[in-house]
């Protein structure tokens, strides 16, 4: 056998082992209330992390596998922890904004509205809440621009005071637009 696949094979049966070691654990009443065990190289459980990465220390191959009760779909998430946490990879909001882009909506929020943002509020809610303030702010600024022609329906009295409606053909009831003083 070639070196490479005498380490696979040990890695396989480590791991093998390694589960039913983990699944000894979670069978165990008295560790019924833990969802995750932590296995170093040597093959020692610990229910805490900081006792296995203290125990690690001391080992020449100072891997620890993370078992969880509910299956090996957590070993992702687990792995995915390990790699942010490496710093090589930005972390990345919902919409893939980053950080920096919501530090740059915090600022323009703090500067519309004179305070901070909740510190829960999602990206899009603080995108939304400064564009509806923006456009408050828009029309408290230009109000002749943002008024809306008036509706008026059409009186004897209109007809009278206004000639020019009775030659445009407008009648008693007929709804027409007033223009914005």
């Amino acid at each position: 056998m070639e070196p490479s696949n005498c380490i696979k094979r040990f890695m396989a049966d480590n791991n093998k082992k390694f589960e039913q070691e983990a699944k000894a654990f979670f069978a165990n009443l008295k560790n019924s209330n833990k969802n995750t065990c932590y296995i170093t190289s040597d093959g020692n459980v610990f229910s805490a992390d900081h006792y296995a990465q203290d125990w690690k220390k001391k080992l020449k191959d100072r891997t620890v596998e993370v078992y969880h009760r509910h299956g090996s779909a957590s070993k992702i998430v687990e792995k995915l922890k390990e790699v942010l946490s490496e710093g090589n990879i930005e972390p990345v909001l919902g919409n893939g904004s980053s950080e920096a882009d919501r530090d740059a909506l915090v600022k323009e929020y703090i500067e519309l509205f004179d305070t901070k943002p909740h510190h829960n509020l999602g990206l899009e809610k603080l995108q939304a809440a400064i564009a509806d303030k923006k456009a408050e702010l828009a029309k408290t600024e230009n109000p002749s621009e943002n008024q809306e022609d008036k509706k008026h329906i059409v009186t004897e009295e209109d007809l009278l005071n206004n000639p020019e409606l009775v030659e445009q053909g407008v009648k008693v009831g007929d709804e027409i637009t007033l223009p914005n003083d």
